[in-house]
C-alpha cells in the first residue's frame, strides 16, 4: 500500500476514532479530569474540537492521497506520528485509570497498525532515514498538543461567539 494510502486510511481510522471518543466523552473526561480547564470539558467544545481535527486531517489525507505536494507530504508525517503517540495516549489512560478509555479501541485496532504501515512506508517508498524519522516524532510530540488544546480553545471561543450572537436582545 502506498504512503498516500495509508495516510488517507489513517484519516478514515481518525474519524472513527474520534467518534468513538465523542461517544465515550464520559469516560475520556473522567481520564483527563485534573488536567484540562474546565471551559474545555463542555462537550459541545469537545464536539467541535473533534469536528476540527477531523477535518484538517482528512483533507490532509485527500491531498496526500491526490499527490502530495512536498509541504504536504511533511505535514502527513508528522500527522502520522502524532496520531500514533495519541493512540498510545489513550491506551496509556485506560490502564491508569483501569477502564476503558474511549478511543482505546479504535487507536489499538486502526491507528496503531496503520500508523506501524505509514512509518514503514516512509522508510520503505519515501527512503526516510530513521534521522528523519527521529525528527518527525519530535515536532510531532511539540504540535500534538498544540494541535489538541488549539482545537479545544477555537472549540470554546465558537460556542462564546455563537452564544453571544444568538442571545435575546433586550429592547
Amino acid at each position: 500500500m502506498s504512503f498516500g494510502n495509508l495516510v488517507l486510511a489513517l484519516s478514515f481510522a481518525f474519524i472513527v476514532h474520534n467518534y468513538e471518543e465523542w461517544r465515550g466523552y464520559e469516560s475520556l473526561m473522567r481520564a483527563f479530569h485534573g488536567r484540562l480547564n474546565s471551559k474545555l470539558r463542555d462537550r459541545w467544545v469537545f464536539g467541535f474540537a473533534l469536528i476540527l481535527l477531523s477535518a484538517v486531517v482528512l483533507c490532509l489525507g485527500l491531498a496526500e492521497w491526490i499527490g502530495g505536494l512536498p509541504p504536504v507530504t511533511i505535514f502527513s508525517r508528522i500527522i502520522v506520528f502524532g496520531l500514533l503517540f495519541n493512540a498510545f495516549s489513550h491506551c496509556f489512560l485506560s490502564v491508569k485509570s483501569r477502564e476503558l478509555v474511549a478511543g482505546t479501541v479504535s487507536a489499538l485496532f486502526l491507528i496503531v497498525p496503520l500508523s506501524a504501515m505509514a512509518i514503514y512506508s516512509m522508510r520503505r517508498d519515501l527512503g526516510d532515514s530513521a534521522a528523519i524519522l527521529l525528527s518527525y516524532v519530535v515536532v510531532s510530540l511539540a504540535t500534538l498538543p498544540i494541535a489538541i488544546y488549539g482545537s479545544l480553545w477555537l472549540g470554546y471561543l465558537s460556542k462564546r461567539i455563537i452564544s453571544a450572537a444568538t442571545r435575546p436582545r433586550d429592547s
